[in-house]
């Protein structure tokens, strides 16, 4: 489907209509008119219908295969078109009566989280075979960082409610049964790579814990029976305190072992960072696979967070170290507004003014914070 434009031989006016490429059997390609949008002299009016038709094209197209994400299309175009080097001419504007806001789009997220998650290269998990399921997993993470807590079926009626797309919350549910033990595992050694890279590969003690995990159904089965997280034999050990270790006791004495067992809060303020900032509970699924797919989601997420906030602590050392929770509300205050001139139908981006803290997060991420104003180059982007 495309817009295509024919001149009239009668008023030399320019016809604007929405065409597809069909192919009929035994007859080869042809093109079917699907929409007439009118027609106009060349200059300001013709460019301006010309806009109209591709908005119209993006309507017809969501209409026959609605996208999962609307705002992973914008997204994807505002960041793209935030982030091109445009020349430092001044933008022409006839009236500034005719600019309102379209619509405002949080890029924060997007931009920060979005570009990390690329650069370590998650989306090979899937392969090439299972793009959707990627695209979904990407989206599922940011989703988690953008509004923790939030279980997939909401989030697919909010971008209803709001988008005016009906979303089928299955197709996250089809992605999260690929999630499987071998894709964690990679999901995983992604992270432990990255990790190691940070710390020069000095890895001196793990720590682990097996959280406590609650569940928003009424649903039962073996995953939730009681003692999934604590099995009854433990019971014999109430009132003693042990630390069990892999080091080695020659190179590694008693001292040194309680020395590490010390800094155990800082995992215990990760799983606090991991239950209540990142909400990775309660979950609302049941099925084993599931849980684990949730589970993985999650642990993705909160990965790229930590490492955002390491990478920022470390690069600005000198200045406030920020929390994971002030991370996600710096992150989400970058905002973006679309402008649109109702005289000319030509777009801008408008960005939010930066906070300090929203600029030196962007820069841990090898960003820029994109604070010009911006004429938005594709006619058809938002509608």
């Amino acid at each position: 489907m495309f817009v295509r434009t024919l001149r009239r031989q009668t008023t030399q006016n320019v016809s604007v209509q929405i065409v597809e490429s069909t192919r009929v059997p035994g007859k080869g390609p042809r093109q079917r008119i699907i929409k007439h949008m009118g027609s106009a002299p060349e200059g300001p009016l013709l460019d301006a219908l010309v806009r109209l038709a591709h908005r119209a094209k993006l309507r017809l197209l969501e209409e026959r295969q609605p996208t999962l994400f609307p705002m992973e299309y914008w997204a994807a175009r505002v960041q793209g078109a935030r982030q091109d080097s445009q020349s430092d001419q001044p933008l022409p504007i006839p009236d500034a009566r005719k600019l309102v806001e379209t619509k405002r789009l949080i890029m924060g997220v997007h931009e920060v989280f979005g570009t990390l998650y690329d650069r370590m290269g998650f989306q090979k998990v899937f392969g090439a075979r299972k793009k959707m399921a990627a695209r979904l997993f990407r989206q599922a993470v940011l989703m988690r960082l953008a509004a923790p807590g939030s279980s997939k079926r909401a989030c697919c009626g909010k971008l209803s409610r709001h988008h005016g797309v009906e979303v089928n919350p299955d197709k996250f549910y089809r992605m999260m049964d690929t999630v499987n033990d071998d894709r964690i595992a990679r999901l995983q050694s992604i992270v432990s790579h990255e990790v190691r890279g940070l710390l020069q590969e000095r890895v001196d003690v793990l720590f682990f814990d097996v959280t406590t995990l609650s569940f928003a159904s009424d649903k039962g089965e073996d995953l939730r029976k009681k003692g999934f997280s604590k099995i009854d034999r433990d019971a014999c050990f109430d009132g003693l305190h042990g630390v069990w270790t892999s080091l080695d006791r020659d190179n590694h004495p008693a001292q040194h072992i309680y020395a590490y067992y010390e800094e155990r809060w800082r995992i215990e303020e990760g799983f606090r960072v991991r239950k209540h900032t990142m909400a990775t509970r309660p979950i609302y699924h049941w099925t084993p696979s599931r849980v684990k797919a949730h589970i993985a989601i999650c642990f993705v997420a909160f990965a790229l967070l930590r490492l955002l906030r390491y990478q920022h602590n470390i690069m600005h050392a000198g200045q406030e170290s920020l929390s994971e929770a002030r991370i996600l509300a710096e992150l989400s205050g970058a905002q973006v507004s679309l402008i649109t001139d109702t005289s000319t139908l030509k777009q801008y981006l408008l960005a939010s003014p930066a906070t300090a803290a929203q600029r030196t997060l962007y820069n841990a991420a090898g960003l820029k914070y994109p604070s010009r104003t911006r004429e938005l180059a594709d006619p058809g982007l938002l509608a």
